[in-house]
């Protein structure tokens, strides 16, 4: 296998490349929203959780079920989430809401970039830095932080999960996973990590799941809203057949099969179902059984392919890249550095033109559909070693 090392100077290069980018990108959500009010989901957010608050259900189909009629919201959130949406809108007035918000998504970035440096700080400095820099330039960095949608804040509660499973912190782990589920397209792959290491991490999946039909119970005993219009009314109703094929590689397969969103979803939801009951047996039968990072990285390809997400989410692919990232410096792979240029020019692309080109070519949408599970393959299947690709000088 040809190997391929990278010297320190061009690690820097290209690590104060993507500092600058996530700097444009970052830079450029955070302020937008103060000048031309373009955080249009986060006020949508902010008006069903003022709708919450008078204890209706934000969702006209639902309040209508439950007698409150002239409800025009349609949340596309379950339940849980006006539970967990509390805190960050409960201070008066919009603008410390949005300050809020902005602060929170901040702070995952920084623990992102964090993390990100401690899995390369074994290749030097400059490897370091480049870890620090990998999660900042994803440009739906910009497009979450100016819409104010909370997938930044998902998967900086995904890496926590991950640095506490790594602690051997499985409830802690478990909570903040259930924070996460916050955006389910996003999260809700990443439960399989509950599956491999100890035996008692599957407490953490446990801690998390009973909190999410916990606040779930308390927001619906709050509206008065039974759990059957919950489901029936919104979630099955209204909230998945705003899914279109078009938003995974998973849809547009089974869609041309006659499959509706709604049933693709399902579909969806069951290979999750069969690949942690794989990952489990996996974890018994080996001795060793695969790290977090890496199974990470299959969670991130396969909810990033199998449920439905739209260009801000990308930020799940975070762990994925990073994941190859990490093993290209230990290989010096040349595959797995093409795989990763690959993977991040889809990640980093200006968020205009590759939607563009998503909407207007069959061929780029499949391949950024499938490329990541693609990735995650090759990750997996190249051999690792200790070797450390990257220069030190």
């Amino acid at each position: 296998m040809k190997r391929l090392r990278l010297p320190s100077p061009f690690i820097w290069i290209l690590a104060a490349m993507l500092f600058a980018g996530g700097a444009a990108y970052i830079g450029r959500g955070l302020s937008l929203p103060w000048q031309t009010d373009q955080d249009i989901d986060l006020k949508l957010r902010n008006d069903e959780h003022a709708i919450f608050a008078e204890r209706i259900y934000p969702h006209g189909l639902v309040a209508a079920a439950d007698g409150h009629a002239g409800i025009t919201n349609y949340t596309v959130y379950p339940p849980y989430a006006f539970a967990i949406f509390t805190p960050l809108f409960a201070p008066p007035g919009y603008n410390p809401d949005r300050a809020l918000f902005q602060f929170l998504s901040v702070a995952a970035l920084g623990l992102m970039a964090f993390y990100g440096a401690s899995q390369l700080r074994f290749a030097g400095p400059a490897a370091a830095a480049l870890g620090a820099a990998i999660p900042l330039a994803f440009s739906g960095n910009f497009v979450a932080l100016c819409q104010g949608q909370f997938s930044i804040i998902s998967t900086g509660f995904v890496i926590a999960q991950m640095i506490l499973l790594d602690q051997k912190r499985p409830i802690a782990a478990g909570l903040c996973w259930a924070l996460a589920m916050i955006k389910p397209q996003i999260a809700v792959a990443f439960a399989l990590l509950f599956f491999i290491g100890q035996r008692r991490n599957i407490l953490g999946l446990i801690a998390g799941a009973v909190s999410l039909l916990a606040l779930s119970g308390v927001a619906l005993l709050w509206t008065g809203t039974s759990p059957e219009n919950a489901v029936v009314e919104g979630f099955l109703s209204h909230q998945l057949t705003h899914l279109q094929h078009q938003s995974n590689a998973a849809g547009m397969w089974m869609g041309s099969f006659g499959l509706t969103p709604i049933q693709a979803t399902a579909v969806a939801g069951g290979l999750t179902g069969l690949l942690a009951v794989a990952l489990w047996l996996f974890a018994r039968q080996k001795a060793e059984s695969m790290s977090i990072d890496k199974t990470a990285a299959v969670c991130a390809a396969f909810g990033y392919s199998g449920f439905y997400h739209v260009h801000y989410d990308n930020m799940m692919l975070f762990p994925l890249l990073l994941a190859l990232v990490v093993a290209a410096l230990r290989s010096g792979a040349i595959v797995l550095w093409a795989t990763s240029a690959i993977l991040a020019a889809i990640c980093y692309a200006e968020p205009g033109f590759l939607v563009g080109a998503v909407q207007t070519s069959a061929f780029v949408r499949w391949f950024v559909f499938l490329w990541p599970p693609v990735a995650c393959a090759v990750l997996l299947c190249t051999p690792r070693t200790e070797r450390t690709a990257a220069a030190h000088a």
